[in-house]
């Protein structure tokens, strides 16, 4: 809450007045875990497919499963596109905290590992 009148952007339109709200702040209980997914690998990826985190300042995660798919690939942080995948946190995760970093495995369809192998250097050979 604002305590005072508070004037923020250029006109009196986006002035503040007292006790208007300025921000709310989300709850902690409802998080989740953003993967990125390297376009060549989405074809393998699916709703309720699960899901192993490993976040580089804590412990492993297990037990997660993908909630929501994004159609579109975007670029991250390094310009690089990838497509984000997203899984719920249970409030059990209570050490974690957004922003952390780390790495998952997102489990596909079983393939048998000649598959694996073609599969690799196909996608080695489209992008030559």
């Amino acid at each position: 809450m604002v305590s005072s009148w508070v004037r923020i952007g250029g006109g009196f339109s986006d002035a503040l007045k007292l006790g208007q709200m300025i921000a709310e702040v989300a709850s902690l209980d409802a998080m989740q875990l953003e993967i990125e997914v390297p376009p060549e690998q989405i074809s393998q990826v699916f709703l309720g497919g699960g899901v192993t985190a490993r976040i580089d300042s804590t412990k492993t995660l297990t037990g997660l499963s993908v909630a929501k798919l994004h159609p579109r690939a975007e670029p991250n942080e390094e310009g690089i596109y990838a497509f984000e995948a997203l899984a719920h946190l249970t409030p059990e995760s209570g050490s974690l905290k957004p922003g952390m970093r780390g790495h998952a495995t997102i489990d596909g369809n079983y393939r048998p590992l000649a598959w694996c192998i073609w599969e690799l250097f196909w996608q080695q050979v489209r992008r030559w």
